[in-house]
């Protein structure tokens, strides 16, 4: 409940005084000056009451200027929600003077009644703000107001005259009063410091966990493709006469796929620095979107997958660069792919709103989703799932884990805004939000959409009648037609393409030898290894796995050997 309550309090907090691009630190020091600020008002006004009650009118009046001045101050705070160090200052130095004024028109420091402690909590609470020079320049401010009543005692005449036993009580009280404020304050501030250190900590190492694992990812990403292409080159060296043009074509296919990542790890490092530009044109963002999906029907045809499209207008001309609208749409698409299962659904839909969601600026704008029947992701992982590097589980299928950091990141491009929605088992919806404008030339786009570069999934291949049955279980078609060149001289292929797909051909067929990958949709390699030697029926087939060690992937060795060395 208390938890609850608290998080319940964040929100709220967060709402009256977020600004865009406010970290944890930013927030903590709007909060702790909010709180001095509406405790200074709350305090003023019981003051005011106080002295109401004692007939001191003029200090009635004084405590409604105090009164008057904090919460000016706290409405225009709550509009502005920035500068909060000038609001510090602003408020800390209005303290001191005040209690200047107050100390005088009372007749000096003893006869004040604590209006000296006023000045001396604007002292201690600036302790609270990291920047020195504040805290030196306040303190010389209390001292010079402070020497100069003591100088000013023997000349000054009371406006207001304190009997001795109102004179005491009301020192006593102020006394009280500021030193307990500076305890809560401080000790809220310490706390919160803490608490900021310890998240701190823990996303460090959860960054470099995550930085282990691109790693981890994106030298899978590069070996693969540099496999099939190093594998395919000495195939040509040794027979150059021999299937040379498909040969080529599965060098050129890998070679393309090597400088695409290469691409989006430059355009995201270009994109975290500002340093990438969009070049605007007007154009039909529906027909534009229609052509981008086309380009992924062989993608999810591959793996069963139906694509969908939907737009609630037939045309939406809006300002767009669209080759970085390709990039951040398609890497959602990818995404949405990547992580549904055969036989799901992936959505893509588009909708013109008459006014923008916050954080964007009022206007309407396009609303592009991204919608899948895939595994989803659990609420714990949605703060991060748009952090580079950052993937959900130890085993991902694919991919280097930035596709949805740039996604990111281009849709902050554009000037929108993008949210995820997950149910896990239930699949995903990426929703992008961006401002709608119609100032670029006019572009009209091509008649029909890119034909993808087709990778048709290579077939099983027969080798000599008695020869032992190999499975092969590798999801990258490239790398399977690669191991097939040069293993079917010797044994009966049979291919699968994840490692669920593995485990049931390995009880079907009962394969003399199996070879399978390591990172697979479905079950990874250390699954179906435990799987098939946990089944009477393939216990005692020979399995290799295509990688080095437990976590990379470069060559062949013995299961049994690996589950020693784990």
């Amino acid at each position: 409940m208390n938890d609850l309550r608290l998080q319940t309090w964040r929100q709220w907090r967060n709402a009256a005084i977020y600004a865009p691009g406010d970290d944890e630190e930013a927030i903590l020091s709007k909060t702790v000056w909010g709180g001095i600020a509406v405790s200074s008002l709350v305090l003023g006004l019981i003051a005011g009451m106080v002295y109401a009650c004692m007939h001191f009118m003029f200090l009635v009046y004084l405590m409604a200027v105090f009164c008057g001045f904090f919460l000016v101050s706290l409405l225009l705070f709550l509009r502005v929600r920035a500068h909060t160090e000038w609001f510090f200052i602003s408020t800390e130095v209005f303290k001191i003077l005040f209690s200047f004024v107050a100390v005088v028109f009372t007749g000096g420091i003893l006869n004040s009644g604590g209006f000296v402690f006023l000045g001396m909590a604007g002292i201690f609470f600036a302790l609270v703000f990291p920047r020195p020079e504040q805290v030196r320049f306040l303190l010389l401010l209390y001292l010079g107001t402070v020497s100069l009543e003591a100088i000013l005692q023997p000349w000054l005449r009371p406006v207001v005259q304190f009997s001795a036993g109102q004179n005491l009580v009301l020192f006593v009280l102020y006394f009280m009063v500021s030193l307990l404020s500076l305890y809560f304050f401080v000790r809220i501030y310490v706390r919160e410091r803490v608490r900021f250190r310890q998240v701190e900590a823990e996303k460090l190492r959860a960054l470099d966990h995550a930085r282990s694992q691109f790693f981890s990812n994106i030298s899978h990403e590069f070996r693969t493709p540099l496999t099939v292409i190093l594998g395919m080159a000495d195939q040509i060296r040794e027979a150059p006469s021999r299937h040379v043009a498909e040969k080529a074509v599965l060098i050129r296919r890998n070679g393309k796929k090597l400088l695409r990542l290469v691409g989006q790890l430059l355009d995201l490092s270009r994109l975290e620095a500002g340093a990438l530009s969009v070049h605007y044109v007007q154009s039909d963002v529906v027909l534009e979107l229609k052509y981008l999906l086309e380009s992924f029907h062989s993608l999810a045809e591959a793996k069963n997958i139906r694509l969908h499209f939907s737009s609630a207008s037939e045309e939406i001309w809006m300002d767009f660069d669209p080759e970085k609208l390709e990039h951040l749409v398609g890497n959602l698409l990818d995404n949405a792919i990547k992580y549904t299962p055969a036989g799901g659904e992936v959505r893509l839909e588009l909708e013109r709103l008459p006014s923008s969601p916050p954080p964007l600026e009022p206007g309407p704008c396009l609303l592009i989703r991204a919608r899948d029947t895939g595994i989803g992701i659990p609420p714990q992982h949605w703060e991060r799932i748009f952090d580079r590097y950052y993937q959900v589980g130890e085993w991902p299928t694919e991919g280097a884990g930035i596709g949805l950091a740039m996604a990111r990141e281009y849709a902050h491009l554009f000037g929108g805004h993008i949210e995820l929605d997950s149910r896990p088992g239930e699949g995903s919806a990426f929703s992008v939000y961006l401002p709608l404008r119609n100032r670029a030339p006019m572009q009209l786009l091509p008649a029909g959409p890119p034909v993808p570069e087709e990778e048709p999934a290579p077939e099983a291949v027969p080798g000599a009648s008695a020869a032992p049955r190999l499975l092969l279980i590798e999801d990258n078609p490239d790398v399977v037609r690669y191991l097939q060149a040069f293993l079917q001289k010797d044994y009966n292929l049979i291919t699968a393409f994840d490692g669920e797909q593995g485990i049931n051909r390995a009880i079907e067929r009962v394969p003399d030898i199996i070879i399978s990958d390591i990172m697979m949709p479905k079950k990874d390699g250390l699954e179906v290894c435990r799987a098939l030697k946990g089944d009477f029926r393939t216990n005692s087939i020979t399995t290799h796995r295509w990688a080095k060690n437990c976590k990379s992937s470069s060559f062949a060795y013995r299961y049994d050997d690996c589950r020693r060395g784990t």
